[in-house]
Parts: structure tokens; C-alpha cells; sequence
């Protein structure tokens, strides 16, 4: 079974699962080799791979992209797979579409999509994801929601698979709470959309409460050093490194107690994977795809609106409880272990595997 994915960009994410699937059945189409808001440092591909000719235009939000690379069509009729899998909506993953729709091959339709992401969407774009979804041979989810999310967009619940999104657990390592210096952690662009000053506020009352609040802020963005500057007159202790490259991230995340993840909308969060695994218990929203997914509230993590004070009362009750912090603690690092590379290259081979007997009967 030949299988061709059309996606826009390797990702740390990602890569290893493409690379856990059979080698030379699989083949990754890319877009592009970055887009203008990463700066991962990612090795080489070490699996079967194509890179376009690359033709990308940024959208006003400087966050989304699109691609349009025709070239997608010489390279699927060099490869001739029985099954496109396609990752987007993008003009290349149409004509990915449109070429297996032509040749016969199975369609199946990835999505980290979930049902709060696609909420507002202009009747447009919801009728062109009905239409292609519900045309789809298989669809691969990424979470719970996503699932939810390709149902009701008409794919029959017996042809929906996850693949999940993870981090390398085994390369992360939890910390006692007694030599995690920072009381608090924020990892991620900062943009406006990942809610910074939410941050910001929830940091300042809860110096207030405790007379200290020492954070550790990762990432680079647009709102850097307006952010740094936000924290420093509220009195936070802050050490802010930048942006860390994903193999280094587990020299980090064991370093705080917690991590703040608020955003005003995130189609899942990686950064909670990669917290929980180093038994970092995590305080989010339900804007993010982990909510009630990974993080379940009160088992291993805090789920809550964005809401200062219900926040700094919920991270004091953590900061200032040891024991209930390492209850937490223990049940985040066991239950990430369930999300894991192996088990979404699985999934994907298997909607690939149901797609070929759709697309004979």
C-alpha cells in the first residue's frame, strides 16, 4: 500500500510519527521547509520525503499561511499512491484531492481540527470541509473534539481514527517539587492570541498573595518584550531565555511547578505534553484542545475560564498545598504516557488500511 501525505511543514511534532511509518509505503509531501513565524532547528527527515516548489503568502494575522504548490500533481503521478492523505484545506491539499479523486486512490483527511477551532468559520469554508470530509474514504482526528468535529461534518463514526499530537515522553523527566526554582511557567509565541497579559495579571496576584512569584517565560514573538517589561514593573522574578529548540525543551520544563497555559483558542497545546511528561501539572482553559482531553481538571491538571483571580486562587492552592501539588503531579506524567508517537503512526496506518477498503467496495 502506497501512501502519499500532503502536509504544509516538518514539525517536531510530527516528524517522528511519519517516521514510525513503514518505510517506503509512506511518503511525506511537503509545502514548504518553514513558515516565517517558526524557528524550529529540526534534523534532517529520516523517512521517505518530497519538498516543493515552494509558493507561500502570509495572511494580515502573521500566524496562518497558505500554499499553493501545483507541483503537488508531478510529484503524485511520479508516486502513484493508493491513498492521499491530505492535512489542510490549502490550495495544495485540493489538488491532492482532486488528483485522487481522478486516479482513484482513497482520500483521507487529517485535521488537528476541533469543534470549537472551526466554530466561527464562514459558511464557505464549512460547506468545502462538508463536502470534502464527508467525500473522504477515512478521517484521522487528533483529539476527542476532532472526532467529534469530522462526525458532524457527515464521516461515518466507524471511519474516524486519532492520531495524536505528542511530545517524546521518554526524553522528559519530572523534578521534586523542593528543586523546581520557578513557581510558574509560560512556554509559547507570544501573541496576542496565546493571551500573555492573561499571564501577566495572574503572575501579579498571585505575588500578591504570596509576597513572591518567580516565572519562567520560553518563547519569542511580537509581544516579547512589551510582556517582560509588564512583568518587571509587577515585581515577578522572570527569567526569559527565548525561544528554546525543541530538543532542549526538557531542560526546562522540570524547572517550574507549574505551567499557565491560557489562550484564546489553540486546536490542542503541545506545551502540555511536554509539561506533563516532566510532571508538570498544567492550568489552561477550555479554549484549548487538551482540555478535558489530556487535562482533566482536578485529576491531573486545572481547568478554568479566563478569569484572574479563579486562576491565581487555583495555582496559589497548588503552589501552597505540596502534597496535593504532587498528586497532580504524579497523575499528569502517568497519563501523558498514553499519548505517544507508536500509538499515532498506528492510527494513521489504520485509516489508511480502512481507506483502501472504503474506496473498493
Amino acid at each position: 500500500m502506497k501512501c502519499a501525505i500532503i502536509t504544509n511543514i516538518p514539525v517536531p511534532y510530527r516528524n517522528p510519527i511519519w517516521s514510525r511509518l513503514p518505510r517506503g509505503d509512506y511518503v511525506a509531501i511537503f509545502c514548504a521547509r518553514t513558515e516565517g513565524n517558526r524557528e524550529w532547528r529540526l534534523p534532517p527527515p529520516n523517512f521517505d520525503h518530497v519538498f516543493l516548489a515552494e509558493n507561500i503568502r502570509d495572511l494580515p494575522d502573521g500566524y496562518n499561511f497558505v500554499h499553493n504548490n501545483p507541483d503537488v500533481w508531478r510529484v503524485l503521478n511520479r508516486i502513484k499512491p493508493e491513498v492521499v492523505v491530505t492535512t489542510g484545506l490549502n490550495p495544495t491539499h485540493l489538488y491532492a484531492i482532486i488528483w485522487a479523486k481522478m486516479h482513484k486512490a482513497a482520500h483521507v483527511y487529517m485535521t488537528d481540527g476541533t469543534e470549537l477551532s472551526e466554530q466561527n468559520m464562514g459558511w464557505k469554508h464549512r460547506l468545502l470541509r462538508r463536502l470534502v470530509i464527508r467525500g473522504a474514504s477515512a478521517g484521522v482526528a487528533a483529539s476527542l473534539s476532532g472526532k467529534r468535529l469530522l462526525e458532524g461534518y457527515g464521516l461515518a463514526r466507524d471511519r474516524i481514527f486519532l492520531s495524536r499530537l505528542c511530545a517524546d515522553n521518554a526524553k522528559f523527566s519530572p523534578l521534586p517539587l523542593s528543586e523546581r526554582p520557578y513557581d510558574v511557567l509560560f512556554c509559547g509565541q507570544l501573541h496576542e492570541r496565546k493571551l500573555p497579559y492573561f499571564f501577566v495579571e495572574t503572575c501579579a496576584e498571585i505575588r500578591r498573595r504570596r509576597g513572591t512569584c518567580r516565572a519562567l517565560v520560553l518563547g519569542n514573538g511580537p509581544e516579547r518584550e512589551a510582556v517582560l517589561n509588564a512583568l518587571r514593573d509587577a515585581g515577578i522574578e522572570i527569567t526569559a531565555p527565548g525561544f528554546i529548540q525543541p530538543d532542549q525543551l526538557a531542560n526546562w520544563y522540570p524547572k517550574a511547578r507549574l505551567l499557565l497555559f491560557p489562550t484564546r483558542l489553540d486546536p490542542w497545546g503541545v506545551v502540555a505534553n511536554e509539561a506533563m511528561a516532566s510532571g508538570t501539572p498544567v492550568v489552561t482553559t477550555p479554549a484549548a484542545g487538551v482540555a478535558a482531553d489530556l487535562v482533566i481538571d482536578y485529576v491531573n491538571g486545572r481547568i478554568l475560564p479566563d478569569e484572574v483571580q479563579a486562576w491565581a486562587t487555583a495555582c496559589v492552592e497548588l503552589l501552597d498545598n505540596p502534597s496535593r501539588w504532587q498528586t497532580l503531579s504524579t497523575q499528569a506524567f502517568h497519563d501523558v504516557q498514553a499519548f505517544n508517537y507508536a500509538d499515532a503512526a498506528a492510527g494513521l496506518e489504520a485509516a489508511c488500511e480502512r481507506a483502501v477498503l472504503e474506496a473498493g467496495r
